[in-house]
């Protein structure tokens, strides 16, 4: 008996480990996503210097992303990426010598690349918590996760530029 229960607490922690390394990729492509900030500054100075609130908005988001430390600061950083990347495009597509242009061009696919990762990570992510939960779900494996405070994690919901939400752990 004491065997299974350091078998299956060595399971667990396996586990929650895979999740912890999934939800650091999902960073990972978060990261990526508000790095490419800088990008669209230069691009919307290139293309429209009276433009400066939009320039102020991207900058913000991308140093409120770069100092979130806390799980729950990063995911308020993420908000301020999502919000500042939608009021990008909404600019873009007022200006048509905005969209036309190569930069811009070359950014938006480099922006769907980085969704694209994305989404995959966010998959991954699912997966790993997806097995994990079941893990530590079925009996009688769930006296164990209770007596070790093993918790089952909550998944993570697709972003939309405007709202983002996040695992709280």
């Amino acid at each position: 008996m004491a065997l299974w229960g350091v078998w299956t607490y060595n399971a667990f922690s396996r586990a929650s480990a895979r999740v912890d390394a999934a939800w650091a990729q999902v960073e990972n492509q978060l990261q990526r996503r508000a790095d490419l900030l800088p990008n669209l500054v230069n691009v919307t100075q290139a293309y429209a210097q009276h433009e400066q609130s939009l320039v102020t908005t991207l900058n913000q988001a991308h140093a409120s992303y770069l100092q979130a430390r806390t799980l729950d600061e990063k995911v308020a950083a993420t908000g301020q990426v999502n919000q500042a990347i939608a009021q990008f495009y909404n600019y873009a597509t007022l200006h048509p010598e905005l969209t036309s242009s190569r930069l811009f061009t070359n950014l938006q696919y480099e922006i769907a690349g980085t969704e694209n990762r994305l989404a995959v990570e966010r998959m991954r992510y699912n997966q790993a918590v997806q097995a994990y939960n079941q893990t530590i779900q079925v009996f009688p494996n769930s006296l164990v996760a209770r007596v070790f405070h093993f918790q089952s994690r909550p998944f993570f919901k697709a972003m939309s530029l405007s709202s983002p939400t996040k695992p709280n752990q």
